[in-house]
């Protein structure tokens, strides 16, 4: 059955709300039923975070954020340094019950292109390189937090590393090179 996945705001909390189409015709909204909602925010974000619905504000990439969001920054940002945080839900879980390798990627991509965004006062950006070393896997129903940091930026190119952790274990280590655009 199809179902559609849509994340809502509502005063602080997030919304994933989930309908389906009755009846024969998908085409109208009339034929649509509400499955099912909860809020995303049921475990609370670690000391300092809040949601970073920075890409949703201005209309960006609300599909990618529908699937791997939300995400959760803290004060900590400063030029050149980013944390980042997620709840390791249920649907990022691969069929091994640890956190899916394409979602901890995205994960570790958002939080270095925001890391070299940050150097260059939110500029466009492109990925030109990610490399990625998972270094243990991520149990289910836990905070993971990645931390990012410049390396060197320069004119056109910034060059940026991080690392996930649950706690204090280090599970993703990664690098990446970024192109203005």
């Amino acid at each position: 059955h199809f179902r559609c996945r849509e994340y809502l705001w509502y005063g602080e909390s997030i919304l994933l709300v989930e309908v389906a189409p009755f009846g024969h015709s998908v085409s109208s909204p009339l034929n649509w039923v509400l499955c099912g909602y909860r809020t995303m925010n049921e475990q609370q974000p670690p000391d300092g975070f809040v949601v970073d619905g920075s890409d949703l504000e201005h209309g960006k990439a609300e599909s990618w954020y529908q699937l791997v969001g939300p995400l959760y920054h803290d004060g900590y940002n400063t030029p050149g340094n980013v944390r980042l945080a997620f709840y390791a839900e249920r649907r990022y879980i691969s069929s091994m019950n640890r956190v899916h390798g394409g979602k901890m990627s995205s994960f570790m991509d958002y939080l270095l292109f925001g890391t070299a965004r940050s150097a260059w006062d939110g500029a466009a950006l492109a990925t030109v390189s990610l490399n990625i070393n998972f270094i243990s896997a991520c149990p289910p129903d836990v905070w993971v937090i990645g931390y990012g940091s410049i390396v060197r930026a320069g004119k056109n190119m910034a060059f940026t590393t991080g690392e996930a952790r649950v706690g204090e274990k280090v599970i993703v280590q990664a690098t990446g090179t970024f192109r203005k655009l």
